[in-house]
């Protein structure tokens, strides 16, 4: 079975041709990027060009789930931090400056507590929390670099409070009534994440929808077997 991701640079017609008569079986449609309008034309190209060429794919719709991102930056310009200084992020849809940068996730500084690490913009940047309010998370450099605006942040030892958001469950009302095969769900940590993505599809309408959980977060492993028997099917992210 081949699987492929459909981005804004592969979703022409003459493209979405090739994948199929290459032998693509399912298309996953990423729902961090993209509105429900184009979302909604790539499926229905997608039926369109499989009737055509007389093969049966599935569409998976992946869900975006929590996004913890740092904000925009003074001037939008990266930071320089250093091995060693502190950085305090804080709460809030503000500029970024030197030492202190804002994120909109208001629940980081509940999810991490003192010697956590903290991974910016894909690990480029290491943090190591020192202290937390209820608005803020103070943190020490332990690997500097730039850090440029809207840069994800990982908490790899916090428990997300729910694998999914508003807009997820918004989107996945969306993949239900537009016609989606399988929902894939990201940051699973526990098999209840699961069965609340399986009761939101079924709410939805969408009866029995195979769901996909992502593992990408270190609490999924602790709780794989349970996950195992509460999913369709597993991707590793």
């Amino acid at each position: 079975m081949l699987f492929r991701s459909i981005g804004p640079a592969s979703n022409s017609d003459a493209a979405l041709r090739d994948m199929l008569n290459a032998g693509v079986d399912v298309f996953r449609l990423n729902f961090s990027h993209g509105t429900h309008q184009t979302h909604g034309d790539v499926i229905r190209r997608l039926r369109a060009a499989a009737a055509e060429a007389g093969r049966t794919i599935a569409i998976m719709q992946d869900l975006s789930g929590p996004k913890i991102r740092t904000g925009t930056l003074k001037g939008g310009q990266p930071l320089q931090l250093e091995t060693g200084a502190e950085l305090r992020i804080r709460v809030g849809d503000f500029p970024g400056e030197p030492g202190l940068v804002s994120t909109t996730f208001a629940e980081l500084p509940q999810m991490v507590k003192p010697g956590d690490a903290l991974f910016l913009d894909d690990g480029h940047v290491q943090l190591r929390v020192t202290g937390t309010t209820p608005t803020e998370v103070t943190t020490r450099v332990e690997d500097g670099g730039p850090l440029g605006e809207h840069k994800g942040i990982n908490a790899p030892g916090a428990t997300l409070t729910s694998g999914l958001t508003d807009k997820d469950l918004d989107d996945l009302r969306f993949g239900v009534e537009a016609g989606v095969d399988l929902i894939a769900l990201s940051f699973v940590q526990t098999a209840e994440d699961v069965h609340r993505a399986r009761a939101a599809a079924a709410a939805a309408g969408a009866g029995a929808m195979p769901i996909v959980a992502k593992l990408e977060r270190p609490q999924a492993i602790t709780h794989l077997t349970e996950i195992l028997n509460a999913c369709d099917a597993v991707m590793v992210a």
